[in-house]
């Protein structure tokens, strides 16, 4: 529908101005695009738990997979799912890679109790060893 970009630096200093962006967009087809109703989700006043998990998977093992995985056992609290990590450096076996996800749980209508999280997190960790044969680490 368009592009957006910086005026080169020699083009900008020869017109005698600092850094400049332009950008042009295709009206027309941002007017056909399909249209979507504003959605709107209360903002929760209690707050939110987070667990870390890291595991070693195979290679072949995508990231979807795990993010698909964790969402479909995460549990009714499970906000969202964050990678943060992965490494397949020295300390990895050959053929695996090392991933960490940050998991965030929230109830917008009380206070989650710890138990019920880490109940929550037990059951995703052993759907991964499970399901994708992952080393929780």
């Amino acid at each position: 529908i368009g592009f957006m970009g910086q005026i080169h630096p020699t083009v900008a200093k020869q017109f005698k101005i600092g850094a400049t962006y332009v950008f042009e967009l295709n009206l027309q087809a941002i007017i056909d695009m399909p249209k979507q109703e504003n959605q709107y989700d209360v903002i929760s006043r209690y707050p939110a738990i987070t667990r870390d998990v890291a595991m070693l998977v195979d290679n072949d093992v995508t990231n979807d997979q795990i993010v698909e995985l964790i969402e479909k056992r995460g549990g009714a609290h499970l906000q969202s799912v964050k990678l943060f990590d992965i490494y397949d450096g020295v300390k990895v076996p050959k053929g695996k890679k090392s991933l960490a996800y940050t998991l965030t749980y929230q109830d917008k209508h009380e206070t989650l109790v710890d138990d019920a999280v880490t109940q929550a997190f037990e059951k995703v960790e052993k759907r991964l060893q499970d399901d994708l044969g992952a080393e929780i680490r």
